[in-house]
């Protein structure tokens, strides 16, 4: 019994102590209607020579409004402008394809919880002298998947690379009217620690 639960002490020593890895990535997002950006860090810890699990947070923000928006100025105009904001809290897990010195390629899916922020204004013209405006501002909070695939190619223990991913929410809220949803992609710095 002794000599199995060296065995199995050995074997989890080996799985659970290979390396770490800090990331930071920063990139291009794509909502429903409009564009903006995506800034993330994350902790990635290598289970064995295929997983890889990582904990991490990302925000990504998405707004049309024009730059010198203002209700006044607008008046006279039929519009509709909508600004997000998404704060996601997440655990992936990353099959690994090709994990050498230099180069590091995966898929990764996870789960993550989204703190979303909207605003939505609308403007309708009815005739030259009347008009109806409607503005939103809701916030949701909801469970999220996460799909995606990351290129890491490394120079000693510091790696560059680039990740691209799709973050949504598991069911739709048909009473939230903001952008719940986005894809991104990003360029990738990170650090590796070796065990």
């Amino acid at each position: 019994m002794k000599n199995i639960t060296t065995l199995i002490l050995l074997f989890s020593l080996n799985c659970f102590s290979q390396s770490e890895k800090i990331n930071f990535h920063a990139g291009f997002s794509h909502f429903d209607d409009t564009d903006g950006y995506e800034i993330a860090t994350s902790f990635t810890k290598e289970l064995n020579r295929y997983l890889d699990i990582e904990f991490g947070l990302s925000y990504a923000n998405s707004s049309d409004f024009p730059k010198d928006y203002s209700f006044g100025d607008y008046l006279n105009q039929s519009y509709f402008f909508s600004k997000s904001s998404i704060f996601t809290l997440h655990t992936l897990l990353h099959v690994t394809f090709v994990k050498t010195t230099r180069h590091n390629f995966s898929f990764f899916g996870g789960l993550g919880y989204m703190f979303i922020d909207s605003v939505d204004n609308l403007n309708t013209l009815i005739d030259q002298n009347n008009f109806i405006f409607e503005s939103d501002v809701e916030s949701d909070r909801t469970f999220s998947n996460l799909i995606g695939v990351r290129y890491t190619y490394f120079l000693n223990n510091y790696g560059f690379g680039l990740d691209a991913r799709v973050n949504k929410p598991f069911s739709s809220n048909d009473d939230f009217f903001g952008q719940d949803n986005y894809w991104s992609v990003n360029l990738l710095i990170s650090k590796r620690f070796l065990k």
